[in-house]
């Protein structure tokens, strides 16, 4: 199986527009132009911004695909309401990780000889947070809020399945991060994830498949620093010990 791993994509990757269809989780389906994110990020933060789809349970702005049909109305859809993009020439299907933290899986399957089920594909992740908590910060000596900061990250990931209820990601230790700061986006180049171990895929793969042995003593051969990049590999292996 040949790895897809490829370059991090960068926001303006998917904001690009492309022909393709969004089909919703009840089965409605809208073909047009379509673009995965909103062009200027910066829209997915500003609480006076009145195309924003707004989560009723933690009032935060979702992430959103937008679609113009063939007589030129637009959609804004949110991505917890969607069950699958065609983008251009890639079919993703859209998986809700966690709604209310705005964490979504955007994956393609993969062909492969084996009962393993592989998908590849991008994870997003906006997350808003707050320095200074409470506190007042004074700008020419009027009381002001404390300055608000958010962050959104583009994550390279694999999705190994057995299963349906029983499958697990595999995250790029590298990520693409545009931190939002007083109405400004800061966009940096790729930097790693800190919070990885060395033996972070091992003991992901071996979570997967507990009761096999063949595939648990495979596993314990493998390195513990191996890469991303390497990871495809090694579920070709594992799929002809089934």
């Amino acid at each position: 199986m040949n790895s897809y791993s490829q370059e991090i994509p960068n926001y303006n990757e998917f904001t690009l527009v492309k022909d393709g269809y969004i089909v919703k989780n009840n089965g409605d389906s809208i073909f047009g132009k379509i673009n995965i994110l909103e062009e200027d990020e910066s829209l997915y933060y500003q609480e006076d911004n009145k195309n924003a789809i707004i989560n009723q349970q933690t009032v935060h702005i979702d992430l959103t695909a937008t679609i113009v049909d063939s007589l030129g109305k637009i959609f804004k859809i949110p991505f917890f309401d969607i069950n699958t993009i065609l983008y251009g020439d890639i079919v993703y299907q859209v998986i809700t990780v966690n709604k209310n933290r705005n964490i979504y899986n955007l994956v393609t399957q993969i062909k492969s000889d084996g009962k393993l089920i592989i998908y590849y594909g991008f994870q997003f992740i906006k997350n808003k947070s707050f320095y200074g908590g409470t506190n007042i910060v004074f700008y020419n000596n009027t009381m002001n809020p404390a300055a608000r900061t958010s962050q959104f990250k583009i994550k390279e990931i694999y999705v190994l399945s057995v299963k349906s209820d029983n499958q697990i990601t595999f995250s790029n230790l590298m990520m693409h991060s545009y931190l939002y700061f007083s109405g400004k986006f800061s966009k940096g180049s790729p930097e790693f994830e800190t919070v990885v171990k060395d033996i972070y895929y091992k003991k992901q793969l071996k979570k997967l498949f507990p009761e096999n042995e063949a595939i648990k003593k495979y596993i314990s051969t493998l390195k513990n620093n191996m890469k991303f990049e390497e990871l495809p590999n090694v579920f070709s292996e594992i799929n002809k010990m089934f």
